[in-house]
């Protein structure tokens, strides 16, 4: 089995209605998740091959409001103000990779959710500090971006530098809203690793990724440090 994407004119939405009330019962979990997907969202659409201004701005913004408003929402579902911020973040992020377009993080997150049932927010979620430190020196320009976003970039911090604070910063917010850190808390078994990492390799996502990638044991290894 393999999760793939289909997209043309008749199945993508005209309008998005943004309501914070249709969520306000989402439960933590599920809350906490679902924003990482959108937070993975914007950090690929800024690592991407095929970034490019606009998207860069609406992934940047993305950041910030999901970085300031996401814990609230996971703390307090009731608070419609903090999730109406969140609701805007994730269409920013969702237009951002609809121009930029995902990597590996996605690649790897569609495999387990074929291998081994993983919800794909918990997959980007769990995967995607590990994948951010993988690409660091091809991906160093746009992480940077990341770091002003999440404002842990000090001044005179150099794009290597700031782009190791934005892989740590991410990594310190999934202990914050609660979002399960190891593969292996999520249900994923150790038989389950080597499937997907050849699956990763045959996703559309993983040509995007801004390091080239050819091995699947190079997939594999990143999932053992997530497992």
């Amino acid at each position: 089995m393999q999760k793939i994407l289909i997209v043309e004119s008749f199945n993508t939405p005209r309008i998005a209605i943004l309501d914070p009330k249709m969520t306000e019962k989402l439960p933590p979990g599920l809350t906490a998740s679902t924003g990482m997907d959108a937070m993975t969202h914007a950090v690929e659409a800024l690592q991407s091959v095929q970034r490019e201004p606009i998207a860069d701005g609406l992934a940047m913004h993305a950041i910030r409001l999901l970085y300031r408003h996401l814990p609230a929402c996971v703390e307090n579902g009731t608070d419609l103000a903090a999730r109406g911020q969140v609701q805007l973040a994730a269409a920013m992020a969702g237009w951002a990779f609809g121009n930029a377009m995902v990597g590996l993080v996605h690649a790897m997150a569609h495999s387990l959710g074929a291998v081994a049932r993983v919800p794909h927010g918990i997959g980007n979620g769990i995967l995607l500090p590990h994948v951010m430190a993988y690409n660091l020196d091809h991906a160093a320009e746009g992480y940077a971006m990341v770091a002003e976003a999440l404002g842990v970039r000090e001044g005179g911090m150099d794009e290597r530098h700031a782009a190791q604070e934005a892989v740590t910063a991410i990594a310190s917010f999934l202990g914050r809203i609660g979002h399960p850190v190891r593969l292996s808390a999520a249900g994923v078994k150790a038989e389950d690793l080597e499937k997907a990492a050849a699956l990763s390799l045959s996703d559309g996502a993983i040509v995007n990724n801004p390091r080239l990638i050819l091995d699947a044991g190079e997939v594999s290894a990143l999932y053992r440090k997530a497992f």
